[in-house]
């Protein structure tokens, strides 16, 4: 790369919600410290701590530009048709254009990836999209019926970007038959970033007095923990410490409660990815749940510090 390497990152998904959930590893966008100067694109309002934006970025200087796309951006583009995104996307075009980076890189496929696409149909530069998930999987039949009208009306914008970017990483195997169903002949699989400097390997695996279980994850139906709270009852002489925020937040407070399990369930909402290292390592194994396909990255973070993982798929009842 030049002595003066330029990165634009676009994003959908708000960066105070990696905060919230622990997810900020270092030099997450500039792996290696390869580029001196970052512009991060948010699609949404959100205002997040320079402090842990500044872990993202490494040692490179960094500018974070909002381009908020709401329900108005929706409206009066017919439910984003790509030809009347313009009076919306102009704007970020003519940033990047002043900064001239070397590349942009998406992560998801969004209205971002119209950005990208834009910016290379313009001003000829080469844009790379990072998957995280198998939206036909993932997204189709789940969600709220707001966010299943966004996936309908997405996915011609989702494949033209694509299609047309220079390449695609999809973090997981799994990603690859969502990509060749669209055509998508450039891709390359790069697994998710884990937290290296943090994660310690396990090298005693004796525990006395209580069995500490650690299950860490977004609190949203198709990670509830459930399942595991209920087994809890069964489970005698085990602790568990249950980390994560969301939606189901109360739910699963309130069902810690109802089954008195509060002295043997520890209900901590977030704390920064270094500590949910550690947290790994003193615990005697991690015990997760989910319907996605793919493995968080936090599992594969307790895969690496060797924890024992067990999935939980018995249906208990209260």
């Amino acid at each position: 790369m030049e002595k003066s390497s330029k990165l634009v990152v676009i994003l959908s998904e708000p960066i105070s919600t990696w905060i919230e959930k622990g997810e900020i590893v270092d030099r997450y966008f500039n792996p290696g410290n390869v580029f001196t100067n970052i512009l991060i694109i948010l699609t949404n309002n959100d205002q997040p701590d320079p402090n842990e934006v500044k872990r993202l970025v490494g040692n490179a200087e960094f500018q974070v530009f909002n381009l908020k796309a709401g329900l108005r951006v929706f409206l009066f583009s017919l439910g984003w048709l790509p030809n009347l995104l313009h009076f919306w996307l102009m704007p970020a075009i003519d940033l990047i254009e002043k900064f001239k980076p070397n590349v942009i890189r998406c992560y998801s496929a969004h209205l971002n990836v119209e950005i990208a696409r834009q910016a290379k149909r313009i001003l000829k530069i080469p844009f790379i999209v990072s998957l995280h998930i198998n939206p036909n999987f993932d997204l189709n039949s789940q969600g709220t019926i707001k966010q299943k009208i966004g996936r309908k009306f997405i996915k011609r914008i989702e494949k033209r970007g694509l299609l047309e970017a220079d390449l695609v990483l999809p973090v997981y195997s799994t990603i690859i038959p969502f990509l060749n169903e669209l055509g998508v002949v450039r891709y390359v699989v790069a697994y998710n970033m884990s937290n290296s400097r943090s994660l310690r390997v396990k090298e005693n695996y004796s525990y006395t007095n209580d069995f500490k279980l650690i299950s860490i994850g977004r609190l949203i139906p198709e990670k509830s923990p459930t399942n595991i709270i209920l087994a809890m009852k069964y489970l005698k002489l085990t602790n568990l410490k249950l980390i994560g925020d969301g939606p189901m937040y109360s739910h699963v407070q309130n069902l810690i409660e109802i089954n008195n399990l509060s002295k043997r369930i520890e209900l901590i909402k977030s704390l920064p990815n270094d500590k949910l290292c550690e947290q790994l390592y003193d615990a005697d194994a991690f015990i997760v749940e989910s319907k996605f396909h793919e493995l968080s990255k936090v599992v594969i973070e307790a895969c690496l510090s060797g924890l024992p993982i067990k999935s939980c798929r018995r249906e208990f009842r209260s």
